[in-house]
């Protein structure tokens, strides 16, 4: 049976997607083309993302690459699913080997609300020792991940293995950020002003606001923005340059908590706790409860 999905696969396909852009996996192969609902057969994906293995980096790369690296198209899929099945799965590998020539690369995720997989899908992607399609079976609910035993799938897994990504650009935060700014850069505008500096008029004032924005926004993403990556064996939290590990055997128990405006799903070991904050990351309070508590049990049995 399907569970409640911490997130909207949504939310994964921006993680993903912002990830292939700033070339996390151009060490197997560079993405230059990205679609969003792009429709394969009768299959409208999440994503669909194109690029070739032309290595991007410094000059001997790129020599290297030119002449001793075989020239590829690569292509990376994901696609949401309520349940994974054995015609499913096969019908998609089907759809992955038409595309491109016979020696590219086609990487495959497929996002399910199964909590885990298992029985003949599982046995499928286990089988799969060739070929040009990799596969990657990621749990909304659970956190379980599950790969093709090929070169492709664990390409796949050295690429997106690193965590699902839960993460929102809140407004609050960005507000303060930009006020911050703009309220310092406003005062000594004003200064120098006062001292005959320059002349401070509409024009500059207009300028400013718009250079307190780019700013501000910069502000937040080093400072406020928070993020939180889930694994099977644990998270990592960060809000700007801070960071925190955490194993979900460290923890007993995980219960709501609220602070004035703020609401964290609050989990608690023999060593203290930690405060995870719902809205900026942009997730339902009830639903991330319902997954922490659920990998507390998992890993204490």
């Amino acid at each position: 049976m399907a569970g409640r999905a911490i997130a909207d696969p949504e939310v994964y396909v921006e993680g993903i997607e912002e990830m292939l852009i700033r070339g996390r996996g151009s060490w197997i192969a560079t993405f230059k083309d990205f679609h969003r609902g792009y429709r394969l057969s009768d299959r409208r994906l999440l994503l669909y993302a194109e690029g070739d293995t032309y290595v991007k980096g410094f000059l001997l790369s790129r020599i290297y690459s030119f002449l001793v690296g075989p020239r590829r198209k690569a292509y990376f899929l994901v696609d949401h699913v309520g349940r994974v099945t054995d015609e499913y799965l096969g019908k998609m590998v089907r759809l992955c080997s038409g595309l491109g020539k016979e020696d590219d690369y086609v990487m495959l995720v497929i996002l399910t609300d199964e909590e885990e997989v298992k029985g003949s899908v599982k046995r499928k992607l286990e089988s799969m020792k060739g070929g040009k399609v990799g596969v990657s079976i990621q749990s909304l609910t659970s956190g379980r991940r599950y790969y093709s035993d090929n070169f492709i799938g664990r390409s796949l897994r050295k690429l997106v293995d690193r965590g699902f990504e839960l993460s929102t650009t809140y407004g609050g935060d960005l507000a303060k950020a930009v006020c911050m700014v703009f309220m310092l850069s406003i005062l000594s505008l004003a200064l120098m002003h006062v001292l005959g500096l320059l002349v401070l008029d509409l024009v500059m004032v207009l300028a400013d606001v718009l250079l307190s924005i780019v700013l501000g926004y910069a502000l937040y993403r080093r400072v406020y923005h928070t993020r939180l990556i889930l694994r099977p064996g644990g998270f990592t939290l960060r809000r700007g340059k801070w960071s925190f590990e955490g194993r979900w055997g460290d923890f007993n128990r995980a219960w709501l908590h609220v602070e004035g405006d703020e609401e964290y799903v609050r989990l608690e070991g023999d060593k203290g706790y930690v405060d995870i904050p719902t809205r900026r990351i942009g997730v339902s309070r009830q639903a991330l409860l319902n997954f922490v508590r659920r990998m507390i049990g998992q890993a204490a049995t």
